[in-house]
């Protein structure tokens, strides 16, 4: 029976998970033609950069963005504009002067000159901000380590041993001492910081399963199915774990097709695939990562983290399409639900709470550790265990319950 609902389901789920996936990135890429610039032109012309100057980068890349950083400020508070005086400079930089539609015109006027290395010199600025937020983690990846390193040693000289402190900077100075400090590549790293913080903030996934699976129950009881399934031997419950591992199935694969379009796109962007092997730290946005992950095994986790998530909301679907009375319901408790999680993931402010109602293992990058019971717990632990219990917890309730949780299909 399981494979008689897998066969007869799976070109729904895989094309509707096609279809989203399409969908999700021709909007992203539709509103980055309206931003001020877009960020795969940029990425061409950062790795053509860096391969140009690859001899003297290191050397000229601080102060080539601090040239174009000025350039830029001064056009922007029009400092050299002979009109605006000291007064209205100031006024200007406190937000305060409101700009004419002839200021307007000489802003973008200026903007659009001939750049040194782009189109632009609104382009030179933005490139070398990207070149340094995508290149600059790794320079630095030897002092953020030996940093965090020494910041641990102190704390164990004062705290006591018994206090959470000194427990958490003594598995963190463990873990520390593990990271590769001797990466030193130049491989552009665009496709991982650019798709995979969107992969972890993406709760389309999870929303598209609760959609296709609200009704696995309640469509069987509207047309009377699950009150005949009860006059069988194979009884309420037994059929109620199959129809439930028939959509866990169902739910792994269009994930998996999820899954491999992120990862097709993001290495589109890389061109030398050994920087998987690279420690995590290098990535902009994760230099204070403590455990020594490489690139390859932080997405692996990630990935793994947010499949327990979209698992987690197919069972709490399941659940609530088996007790509810009709579809009607099952919607409507199911789209609660995730507006519930939506708007709670959004704004909340504790990274592993929030890390847990969204499936974003990057939002605990600087929370990597929880609190529990006076122990230092590493947060994807925690995330990991938080959708494992509920789901087991589900599928027991599926297999011993079932009839009475739908009142015997009535």
């Amino acid at each position: 029976m399981i494979l008689l609902c897998y066969r007869k389901n799976i070109l729904k789920f895989l094309f509707a998970t096609i279809i989203l996936f399409l969908l999700t990135d021709i909007q992203q890429k539709s509103r980055e033609k309206y931003e001020t610039y877009n960020e795969y032109d940029l990425y061409n012309y950062a790795y053509s950069y860096v391969n140009e100057n690859s001899d003297n980068f290191y050397e000229k890349a601080h102060s080539d963005k601090q040239k174009y950083f000025n350039k830029r400020v001064a056009i922007e508070f029009m400092e050299n504009r002979q009109e605006l005086d000291e007064e209205d400079r100031f006024a200007l930089l406190m937000g305060e002067y409101r700009l004419t539609l002839s200021d307007v015109v000489w802003i973008n006027t200026q903007y659009n000159k001939q750049g040194d290395i782009s189109p632009t010199v609104y382009y030179d600025n933005v490139l070398m901000d990207m070149i340094i937020e995508e290149y600059q983690p790794r320079w630095n990846l030897t002092n953020i380590v030996q940093n965090e390193i020494t910041l641990d040693h102190r704390n164990l000289r004062r705290y006591n041993p018994s206090e959470y402190n000194y427990k958490l900077s003594e598995i963190r100075l463990k873990a520390a001492s593990k990271i590769d400090l001797y990466y030193n590549k130049t491989s552009p790293s665009f496709g991982i910081t650019f798709y995979l913080s969107r992969f972890e903030g993406d709760l389309f996934m999870p929303i598209l399963i609760a959609l296709l699976c609200f009704s696995i129950f309640s469509k069987l009881r509207e047309n009377g199915y699950l009150k005949y399934i009860a006059t069988l031997k194979i009884g309420i419950n037994r059929f109620a774990i199959k129809q439930y591992f028939a959509g866990f199935l169902l739910t792994l694969s269009a994930f998996a097709i999820y899954v491999t379009g992120y990862l097709i796109y993001a290495n589109t962007y890389l061109p030398d695939l050994t920087i998987l092997s690279a420690p995590i730290q290098i990535i902009n946005g994760y230099q204070d990562f403590v455990y020594p992950l490489t690139i390859g095994g932080y997405i692996l986790l990630s990935i793994n983290i947010k499949l327990l998530f979209t698992l987690f909301i197919y069972s709490i679907t399941s659940i609530i399409s088996l007790v509810s009375k009709n579809s009607i319901i099952s919607f409507a408790l199911n789209l609660l639900l995730l507006l519930s999680l939506w708007s709670v993931s959004t704004t909340i402010n504790d990274g592993a709470f929030k890390g847990i109602l969204s499936g974003n293992l990057g939002v605990i990058s600087a929370e990597q550790y929880v609190n529990i019971f006076d122990i230092p717990v590493y947060s994807p632990v925690v995330l990991i265990i938080a959708y494992i219990l509920p789901i087991g917890i589900i599928a027991m309730a599926m297999y011993l319950f079932s009839r009475k949780l739908c009142n015997s299909g009535n």
